[in-house]
């Protein structure tokens, strides 16, 4: 297994893995001081390389340990993986998707996953800085910034991600995707994007709809921002959930907010209603039913008009759960869960 190919790979930034690799440079001194050099004279390539050999030297890995951590990334950043044979590049396995899990890489590769994980290079998931066992109901592992500097997927830039940013919120991400392209298939005249800079916002997700000209980072644009959305895994960064609501209340469309488990998606509207952001009385329950005909969230946020009155748009129209998503995704695309037919 371990002679395969990884499919899809994307070029990332990468960064200088000065103060990453804190296992391998007690092991090894001179391993700091060579990535160092190599990011500030060789080459961003190079220094991966050089870390890739030093790695294989110091520590028992694998090319299969290796392999399993770099289909971490390429999954992670692109959603789906497939594997190739590496001399006649044709496919010998279907299509897989990050809402399967990573029980099936590590069935694939076999890979140490103690000793990986002692080498700070993969980690659990956590929500809310608790670690997770699993996330919808899937086992998944979570690339340490030791681990992602190693592959190079350091995922920072536009379209492409949030330096630092883990499993769950990329889940998240491919979550509302798929569900967006699903709910709003109208004729081609949706699009969805990730990551977009909006008048120098930087967001998570955006569903544009065709026409209806907007102004949108100094020109003129024949789309305009019909529903925006918020992925938040977590209630400790309060300064960045207070900052994402200002960006989704002066932005054009309606507002989505997704949270990995109701506890979060509690805390989220908490923080946001204290600050003024929704008219929903405190405290928040914990227990409303999270959609249908009975008392919900959403039905409360109807009619709940922010008490801030100088925002443009109330910055919570709508929120969501990971479960929400996944029940509705189960239905429209059970493939992303259970595997398409044999390709």
């Amino acid at each position: 297994m371990a002679s395969q190919s990884i499919s899809n790979p994307v070029q990332q930034q990468h960064s200088d893995g000065s103060t990453k690799h804190a296992k391998l440079f007690e092991q090894c001194p001179e391993a700091k001081r060579g990535v160092e050099r190599r990011s500030r004279r060789v080459g961003k390539e190079a220094k991966v390389n050089y870390l890739l050999k030093k790695y294989r030297e110091e520590f028992p890995l694998t090319e299969a340990d290796l392999k399993f951590v770099a289909a971490l990334g390429y999954l992670e950043v692109d959603g789906e993986i497939f594997f190739e044979h590496p001399e006649t590049k044709e496919r010998v396995t279907r299509t897989h998707y990050i809402t399967e899990g990573h029980r099936w890489l590590v069935d694939w590769f076999d890979p140490d996953l103690e000793l990986l994980e002692r080498l700070d290079l993969i980690g659990p998931p956590y929500i809310d800085s608790e670690p997770r066992e699993r996330i919808i109901h899937r086992r998944f592992w979570n690339l340490t910034p030791s681990g992602r500097d190693l592959v190079d997927r350091t995922f920072s830039g536009e379209n492409t991600g949030d330096t630092g940013e883990n499993i769950v919120h990329r889940l998240g991400i491919h979550l509302t995707r798929w569900w967006s392209e699903e709910k709003w298939d109208w004729n081609d005249q949706m699009e969805f994007e990730m990551y977009p800079t909006i008048e120098g916002a930087e967001l998570d997700c955006v569903m544009w709809q065709k026409g209806g000209l907007q102004f949108v980072n100094g020109e003129d644009v024949d789309k305009h921002t019909r529903h925006v959305f918020e992925v938040e895994t977590g209630t400790s960064d309060v300064g960045g959930i207070e900052s994402d609501a200002t960006k989704l209340a002066y932005l054009r469309g309606e507002s989505w907010w997704v949270c990995p488990t109701r506890d979060v998606l509690v805390g989220v509207l908490e923080e946001l209603t204290m600050r003024g952001y929704t008219g929903l009385s405190m405290p928040i329950p914990e227990t409303l039913a999270m959609r249908g005909h009975r008392d919900t969230y959403n039905l409360r946020l109807e009619g709940a008009d922010p008490e801030i009155d100088s925002l443009n748009h109330p910055p919570v129209d709508h929120v969501m759960t990971f479960k929400m998503l996944v029940d509705d995704l189960k239905e429209w695309r059970p493939e992303l869960f259970y595997g398409p037919r044999d390709e």
